[in-house]
């Protein structure tokens, strides 16, 4: 897959990033706002923002610089890694991923339905990725009590109903259907489930997705808010 360059992000008000911040920071450079850039980190607030002006996650508000640096690092080893699996999902038979009822940002407690077609192979995949660089595996669970099946209906729409809760921002659900069981990449994405730890996920994805015609790989963004309508 390809690597990404240093992520920059601006930063408004610096003077609210604690001394010694951006000496902790890996693969991303804090610029000041009157340069370009594709991100915006919000220093009073703790709010990122994407390139379209989304808010994709919002920090949480003290600890030191180290701590304060080891949560800008995890969000943006989430960015390198969406962005990865974009590319490799252009290299695949498509993915169709959708949100129901809409792209729009969604309230706390709202219900949705991630809804997934064009479904070639029956073997199935699904994890998401919080807005915090948390990773959750959803499916399969084939262990008890869950008693999940490793496949899914070809020719069938997959669809999960979802709850809107924290933490809120950008979540990113990530959808792989293949030729053969991928009992493997399951087992390693059970062993960081829960975790905030999405540099390993890179280094699981690359070991196991080659970029080939036995693979469906798609990812869909899921923007909330904690703000009620």
């Amino acid at each position: 897959m390809r690597q990404l360059e240093t992520v920059t992000i601006a930063v408004s008000d610096t003077e609210e990033m604690l001394p010694g911040t951006s000496f902790g920071l890996n693969n991303l450079q804090l610029i000041d706002m009157d340069e370009p850039a594709a991100r915006i980190l919000d220093a009073v607030s703790g709010q990122i923002y994407s390139p379209l002006g989304d808010m994709v996650h919002t920090l949480e508000k003290g600890g030191s610089p180290a701590q304060q640096a080891a949560a800008l690092n995890v969000i943006f080893d989430k960015v390198i890694l969406v962005e990865r699996i974009k590319d490799l999902s252009r290299t695949t038979i498509p993915l169709t991923i959708s949100l129901k009822p809409g792209d729009q940002l969604h309230h706390a407690n709202k219900q949705l339905i991630i809804s997934i077609g064009d479904i070639k192979y029956s073997n199935f995949t699904l994890f998401n990725l919080g807005s915090d660089g948390t990773i959750n595996f959803l499916d399969p669970h084939t262990e008890s009590p869950f008693n999940d099946s490793l496949t899914i209906d070809i020719g069938k729409a997959y669809e999960l109903p979802l709850k809107v809760k924290p933490p809120f921002g950008a979540d990113h659900f990530v959808a792989i259907t293949s030729r053969k069981p991928m009992l493997e990449l399951h087992k390693e994405l059970k062993s960081v489930d829960g975790q905030t730890n999405p540099a390993k996920v890179t280094k699981i994805l690359e070991k196991y997705l080659i970029a080939d015609a036995d693979r469906q790989v798609g990812v869909h963004g899921v923007f909330t808010t904690g703000v009620l309508p």
